[in-house]
């Protein structure tokens, strides 16, 4: 669950659309409902052909009508985010239910587009001289776009990409963790979206210049895979050794701004 007030919420549905394919993959209906109704659950209901069966394509949050589009344009399309941190109506979500028979009650278990990425610093191994205060931590190539109904890789990103600075990496700097949020980016062994962390540094290897960090960055993804999945969990431990500076300037650690 959230904990923060910069957090989404990840249960909230502000709006939803519900697109309803028959046998033959032809819409029956399109719709969108913009005010969430009263109570626990978003319900809608209508009218089908007995003996039927139906694909049932539903989507919550996107501020907008998906409208009438074919069971091949629903599955290539892509939802876009304005902002990085685009979830104040909650976080979009979708589903998709096959096979379903006309005349039943069917409920949907939405999926979160994003996924969540909690990063922690294990800073047990450094030196005792060496002092290491994160000032910002953010996602590089963070996906813009999402497909609704199928999984895949992201093709546009953001410049900034997600961002947690100030008081969003309290519990970081103490000893516990910052969780970041970015659209699924299936991009299998080919590295794509990435963390970078930006921090104070001073100890025997040198100081932060001013308004300069030491950085560490990291490719997202595990298993020997680059994938970063829809509606999942991904935790992160950084953990730095002696003095934290790498014996070769680089990419992964880059200590341009320590002098």
């Amino acid at each position: 669950m959230f904990t923060k007030a910069s957090d989404p919420d990840p249960v909230l549905i502000s709006d939803y659309n519900l697109l309803i394919y028959n046998g033959c993959g032809v819409l029956e209906e399109s719709v969108w409902v913009p005010e969430r109704e009263a109570g626990e659950m978003a319900l809608y209901s209508t009218v089908l052909l007995s003996g039927g069966s139906y694909t049932v394509m539903a989507a919550a949050n996107l501020g907008y009508a998906l409208g009438n589009l074919t069971m091949d344009q629903a599955f290539e399309f892509r939802h876009n985010l304005a902002y990085p941190d685009e979830y104040s109506h909650g976080i979009p979500m979708a589903a998709v239910v096959r096979d379903v028979p006309s005349g039943d009650v069917v409920k949907i278990p939405l999926e979160r587009l994003m996924a969540a990425i909690d990063v922690s610093l294990d800073l047990s191994m450094l030196d005792p001289d060496v002092k290491l205060t994160p000032v910002e931590v953010r996602i590089g190539k963070c996906p813009q776009a999402a497909r609704l109904f199928s999984p895949g890789r992201a093709e546009r990103f953001f410049t900034g990409g997600f961002v947690r600075s100030g008081r969003d990496l309290d519990d970081l700097n103490r000893g516990g963790k910052v969780r970041l949020y970015m659209l699924e980016n299936l991009s299998g062994d080919r590295p794509s979206s990435y963390i970078e962390i930006k921090s104070a540094y001073h100890g025997n290897g040198g100081h932060s210049k001013p308004e300069e960090y030491l950085v560490y960055r990291f490719f997202l993804g595990g298993e020997g895979s680059f994938d970063i999945a829809r509606n999942t969990l991904c935790s992160f431990v950084v953990r730095p050794v002696g003095d934290g500076l790498s014996a070769e300037d680089g990419w992964r650690v880059d200590r341009s701004g320590v002098d």
